[in-house]
């Protein structure tokens, strides 16, 4: 293969394969003005002004009221400003470049979330934000999202999709973000046949929701091999990324000064 730039590369046959499809993901641009009212929105549920007050009200929670506070129905940014985020996903000419889409649309809540909260609609769009204090363990293991969305099919918390959709996920970071605190991922690896298997020591929303037993875990002998290839790709405000739901990746604990904060939510398309 024949590299041309860091977009698209050529392959034996003369062919231009984007970036995205080789690395299966990209970065995005988004709005500073949507970012400053994503923020603004996230502040007002706490009742701050500011991510240090946000910040120094998180770290006053004992680890129990945090667990209270952190499952994810609490953790939907409000109809507003996802209807606001909902438009920049729609209108966006970058987006549509990158992903050659006929129909594009984020995913709704599942039944179940709508069903555990008096405070969302039924077509309550599944955007939600993660708060990782300094420090604690707030983060989930490594995995691809493909294996989640498998997990919950045919129950309450399964994401409503038509047959011709494909899934992928943005994701953008907003406050306690750098280039060693960044969401990782192990470029490519939505083309390999990653070896999982399911944790039966680890419960989550989505496995009490869908009835089933442990969770899906990435296989040990596969992480330590690719150790090395956990890579952090966007940190900047007004950076975002696109990755495909079959992209390994994973959080790491919060080393920075501040408390991370960023949002993310799953696009549907139709090619």
């Amino acid at each position: 293969m024949r590299m041309t730039n860091g977009d698209s590369f050529i392959n034996i046959l003369g062919e231009i394969i984007p970036g995205i499809e080789r690395d299966g993901l990209c970065k995005l641009k988004v709005p500073p003005l949507l970012i400053d009212e994503i923020c603004n929105s996230i502040f007002e549920q706490y009742e701050v002004n500011s991510f240090e007050d946000l910040s120094i009200k998180i770290n006053k929670l004992s680890d129990d009221e945090f667990s209270k506070i952190a499952r994810k129905i609490n953790r939907f940014l409000n109809y507003e400003i996802c209807l606001k985020i909902e438009k920049w996903i729609k209108d966006s000419n970058e987006l549509r470049n990158i992903l050659k889409y006929q129909e594009i649309r984020i995913s709704n809540i599942t039944p179940y979330e709508y069903q555990e909260s008096k405070n969302l609609r039924p077509n309550h769009l599944d955007i939600f934000f993660r708060l990782i204090r300094q420090y604690k363990k707030d983060i989930g293991p490594v995995h691809y999202d493909e294996l989640i969305f498998k997990q919950a099919k045919n129950s309450d918390a399964e994401v409503s999709q038509n047959e011709n959709e494909e899934r992928w996920k943005i994701w953008i970071p907003l406050e306690g973000v750098n280039d060693r605190n960044a969401l990782q991922f192990v470029k490519g690896s939505h083309l390999e046949n990653v070896p999982w298997y399911i944790d039966l020591k680890r419960t989550t929303q989505t496995s009490l929701a869908a009835g089933k037993v442990g969770s899906p875990a990435i296989d040990e002998e596969w992480l330590s091999i690719n150790e090395k290839n956990f890579k952090p790709e966007a940190w900047r405000i007004g950076e975002a990324i696109l990755f495909h739901d079959k992209l390994v990746h994973r959080g790491p604990i919060n080393h920075s000064s501040k408390l991370r904060t960023s949002i993310e939510f799953t696009i549907l398309i139709v090619k």
